[in-house]
Formats: C-alpha cells, structure tokens, sequence
C-alpha cells in the first residue's frame, strides 16, 4: 500500500510535467556530451553534475511560477500570447545550444570569439552540413514541439474554479515546489561523492552553454577604443630584453622596429648552413599539424604520415616548436611575419566613418624583404581569399605578386572533383596545382611561394583512410594530407627545386582538441611531455649537411623568419618578435606565445636545464602577459606595428 507521503510526491512529479521538462532538456547539453566523449565518466563527475542541477532548478522554478501565474489569472489572449512568447524564448535557448554543443563537439571549446571571427565566412558555414549538425537541429525541432504541446496543456488546466486567485496560485504552485525541493534532495548524495572534475578539458562540461555564448558575442562586438599607445615602463621593457625583444630601438611611433634581426649582430653563429645564393623559397604552412602526429613511437599507428616523416629525416628538424597562436590567419601572420595579431573582430567603423578592413594594420612579411631583393612572391591556399580580406592584405599589403585561393578561377579548374564541400580546395591540388605553376615557369625564379593546407581543418573529410586508424576523421585526415604533401616532396626530389629551393614546413597551430582528437589519444598511456602544445616543423636546406639534424632548442612559429634571414644571411630594420633559432634564440631561450606556459610542468619537461631555468628566473608573470598583449592590440589598432607602404 502506498503511503501518503509517497503518493503525494507521485502526485507532484505528475503534475510537474513541465519543470521536470525544462530541467531535463537543460541538463541533456552536459550529459550527452560527457558519454559521447570517450575520456569522461559520469560517476567522477557527478558531484559537478548535481551543483549543475541545483543551478537549473533555481532557474527554473521562476519560469514555472510565470506559468502558473499566466495560468490561474490570465486571459485567453493573454494566455496565448504568453504561449507563443515563451515557445520563442525556448526556440532562442535551443539554437544557442544547438550552437554551442556543435562547436564544442567539432573544436574542443565553447563558442568564444574566435567562432564569431569565423562565422561569417563561408568557412564558418562548413559545419552546418555534417549529421551530427543535422541530428542537432532535429532533436531541437522536436523539443520545441514537445514543449509547446506541454506549455499549451499547462496553461488549459483548470485549478480549482471559483476559488480566490491567491488559492489557487499556491494549490498549482505546491507541485511543483515539492518536485524541485525533492529533486534537490534526491541529488544531494551527488555532492559528497565523486570528484570535482570542473578543472582543464572537463571544465567544458560544466560551463553554462547559454552564457558563454551570450557573453563571447559581446565581448566580440567589443572594440577597444583609439586610445593612445601606453608606453612600456621601465621594468617591463627591461623583461621583454630578456625575451629578445628590445622596444623603442628605432623609433617611438613604431615601438617594436630594431634595426637587426639580430639583437646583437655579433651573436650571429659562425657554424650556420650554408645555402645557394638567392634560393627560391617555399614555405607550407600545414594546417593543425601536432607534432605527436608524425611521432609512430607514441601513437603506434606504423605509415600514418610517412612522406612527412621522410621530410623530417631529410631536413632540419625543430623538435621543441611550441605553437604561437590560434586562428590560421593568426598563426600564419606569426609565421610569416614573426608578429603577433590580436584583433578578433571582422570590421569597426573608422572614427572619421567608412568600415575599417580586417587587417588594417600592416607587418613585415618574408615578402616584403625579399621582393626588395628582386623575388616573386605567390600564396596558394585552399580556404577562401576574403576570408579576413586575406588576399587584399596579401596583394596590397604584404608585396604579393599573385594569390590564389578558394575563388581563384585558376584554382577551380585546375581542381578535380576532389573539391571539399563548398568552401575549399583539398590539399592534393593545392600542391599539384603549385608543382604546376612551377614546372610551367609560371613563377619566375627567384620566387617565394607559401602554400596554406586545408585538409587538417575540421569538419573533417578525409579522402583516404589508413587501416590502422578505424573510423577516426582526424587520423585519417593526417593520413590524406600526408600522400597530398607526398606528391610534392617526390617532385621537390626529382625536380630543379632540390638544388636551390629552401622548403619549409610548420603547422600554423596544434589540432583542435574535438571528439576524434580525444577519441584516439584517451586510451594512450605513454605520449611526450606537452605533445598537445608542440607542432610539426622543419626547414630542408639544399645540399646542406645539416639535413637530417634534430635542433632541441625551445621555439615558436615566431621564429620562422629571422631564421630564414639567417641562413639567407639577409638582415634588415624589423618589429619582429622572434629570433634566429641558429644564433640567437639560445641566448634567449623564452619565446613569447600567446599562452602562459612558465608554469606548464608539461612544457618545462621538455626542455633543457638551461631553458628551464632561464624561464623560472625571468619573473615572466601572467600579469605581464596580459598587459603585453594589450600594448599589442594598441600598436595593431594605430596601425603601429610596422609603417603603411608608401
């Protein structure tokens, strides 16, 4: 026989239909994330779960004292009104989280600004078309369904007709109180057990979707005002000289400008590889290529990327690379420009009006030096050119002679049906497609040429699969843009190239922590210190002994270009904020990135003792970080990172 108590609780849990709703949808964002991802379990996070529950119950009870209100008072007009409100309300909620759990499913990250720097391009679209996007949107379609239909029903019922309004508010509201007080106390036992797990990559599971959504929008429509630059004060610039960086050695209006790109021009090593005169260039920019990738001895997967290892055999390899910075055309200012760019929004308005263009500031790129030394300068990328206006700030800023990209029509035809969805061009043409250029003579010598991969960028889609790594897109898509890159390190090897043409490979940042990335390395018990930081980078030197040489020394995508200098022997005025790993970059063993890793214990392993102690000893602190990177944003917001052309 069941007992009162009991019946009575039965009885508000039925007549409760709709708050237990609204809590259950608002917690299946957090569940179903935490069981489809392979490294969490919701026994060990339960005690984060049930603090998650009590927040929801707090915000939802509000709701369910606005139903009944509606309820017990309103008009029929009003009651639809009301109806049709709140259902657009859940709409709004739906498509934020439809939004969000996409994102973090594809990335490994909420929606923050970065996203909204990517959405409105045509890349910001490729999500929408994969199944799991689909399976998203109709999982919500149904949900508001659901919730209309149960809204409509709760604002019908009667509740005792005829008595004072006061009455029967609190006879409806009674139900519902008991449900969330006994749904409070069902959950408590949660919070002793288990462990708080809120910290690092499970820290996303328990993050409120709604508000980092709401809140990153905003800080992206955010524009820092045309604020004077800060000038640095003493102690910092006296700690940026221990970084190598020596501000106002030039000029005070463009701050970062020295002279050299050698702090000290007697520091410049004697025992350097030795190259031709004025080789060619090419530089490859892979996109989101870890380091751990190319590593067989950790992932054991044997031919994953075999023509990048036999790159790396055959070239100078920079074992210790720490990526800079995040996004692509982040990581590829940094790469070609030993700079840094802050700036996240697409567009502001000028002060004296028009629309200021994406990058309006300019740097000095490996372009700008050597188109002065008579070079002929071409990009080649599978993403789009408007991307950020990437290819106005290439041709017009940055002493490009061509620039091809998704919309090039060279590049269309030339692409086969291989083409990626639609909004870019696989990475086999790319690199058939700059051999072509090449062989025809198209690009008169001498010439630099980057070329930007695409393959690695999720959605992944890869074109081959490698039997050894399943169903896993990633792995897969390591193992695609590795044969892509195989067909132009065979043509390096067989054509002119191999006897006056540098060839350089460096991923523009580490791979995005998604279901795949996790998938595959949560079952690894034995991976390298810090292998989630570190990217793939070496630098082939035509007929140069040091080919097949590992250099440990601690660098970043910063340092691509005084090193090429260095070897080239080319020096010239710069801003730049790296250093030759040859000559300098070991007298100055902390380079500056955009994270804060003198505390990384998984970083510092990696490193020699020297290094290690070198960062410990500079008093580096997050505060200064941080307000470095503000006077940064400054310089790129007055344009005063390197002078306009004239």
């Amino acid at each position: 026989m069941v007992t009162n108590p009991v019946k009575t609780l039965i009885q508000s849990w039925r007549k409760s239909a709709l708050f237990f709703f609204i809590l259950i949808y608002a917690m299946m964002w957090h569940l179903v994330m935490i069981v489809l991802l392979p490294d969490t379990a919701l026994a060990a996070m339960s005690r984060d779960l049930a603090k998650l529950l009590y927040l929801y119950i707090l915000v939802t009870l509000p709701v369910a004292v606005a139903v009944i209100l509606v309820r017990v008072s309103a008009t029929g007009l009003i009651k639809k009104l009301f109806q049709w409100a709140m259902t657009g309300v859940f709409v709004f909620v739906s498509g934020i989280r439809v939004l969000d759990w996409g994102v973090v499913y594809f990335s490994g990250e909420h929606v923050n600004r970065e996203f909204w720097y990517h959405a409105f391009y045509v890349d910001g679209t490729s999500f929408l078309f994969t199944l799991p996007t689909l399976l998203l949107i109709l999982a919500a379609v149904a949900s508001t369904a659901v919730f209309f239909i149960m809204l409509r029903r709760e604002l019908r019922q009667d509740v005792s007709a005829g008595a004072e309004p006061g009455a029967r508010f609190l006879r409806a509201l009674m139900p519902v109180a008991v449900s969330a007080l006994s749904a409070a106390v069902l959950c408590s036992p949660f919070l002793m057990a288990g462990s708080n797990q809120s910290g690092g990559q499970a820290g996303l599971f328990f993050k409120v979707p709604d508000y980092e959504v709401v809140s990153s929008f905003f800080q992206y429509l955010h524009r820092p005002e045309q604020e004077a630059v800060t000038r640095l004060d003493t102690g910092m610039i006296e700690k940026l000289r221990r970084f190598g960086i020596v501000p106002y050695g030039v000029s005070e209006d463009y701050p970062l400008l020295k002279k050299s790109v050698y702090v000290d021009p007697g520091r410049r090593h004697r025992d350097m590889p030795g190259v031709p005169r004025r080789p060619n260039v090419i530089i490859v920019i892979a996109e989101s290529l870890n380091q751990v990738f190319l590593q067989e001895e950790y992932h054991g997967i044997k031919g994953l990327a075999p023509n990048y290892r036999d790159f790396m055999k055959n070239s100078v390899y920079f074992s210790n690379t720490l990526f800079t910075i995040s996004p692509t055309i982040r990581g590829t200012i940094a790469t070609l420009g030993s700079s840094m760019y802050l700036m996240d929004k697409i567009q502001g308005l000028k002060k004296g009006g028009g629309i200021r263009p994406p990058i309006f500031t300019r740097f000095l790129f490996i372009s700008d030096v050597l188109k002065k030394r008579g070079y002929t300068n071409v990009h080649v990328q599978g993403g789009s050119g408007l991307f950020v206006g990437l290819a106005d700030t290439f041709i017009n800023k940055q002493s490009y002679d061509r620039f091809y990209g998704w919309e090039s029509v060279e590049l269309q035809r030339f692409a086969s049906e291989t083409k990626k969805k639609d909004w870019g061009i696989r990475d086999q043409d790319i690199f058939r497609f700059a051999a072509s250029l090449i062989e025809k003579g198209e690009i008169k010598e001498p010439f630099l040429l980057t070329l930007s991969t695409l393959d690695m960028h999720p959605p992944y889609d890869p074109l081959y699969k490698h039997p050894g790594a399943g169903d896993n897109a990633l792995l897969n898509s390591v193992y695609t843009t590795d044969k892509a890159f195989g067909y132009f390190w065979d043509y390096y090897k067989k054509s002119r190239l191999k006897d006056n043409t540098i060839l350089i490979v460096i991923a523009d940042h580490v791979a995005l922590t998604d279901i795949n990335y996790r998938q595959f390395y949560s079952h690894k018990k034995e991976l390298p210190s810090g292998y989630q930081y570190f990217v793939f980078h070496a630098m082939h030197l035509p007929g140069s002994s040091w080919n097949g040489r590992e250099v440990k020394t601690l660098c970043t995508n910063l340092d691509v270009a005084p090193t090429l200098f260095d070897v080239m022997n080319i020096d010239t005025e710069n801003p730049f904020l790296g250093l030759s790993v040859f000559s300098e970059r070991p007298d100055f063993p902390a380079p500056f990135i955009i994270g804060y890793y003198n505390n990384r214990k998984d970083v510092l392993d990696r490193l020699s003792e020297h290094e290690r102690n070198y960062i410990r000893n500079m008093s580096w602190t997050e505060s200064d970080q941080e307000a470095f990177l503000r006077f940064l944003e400054q310089l790129a917001l007055h344009r005063a990172i390197y002078p306009d052309k004239k």
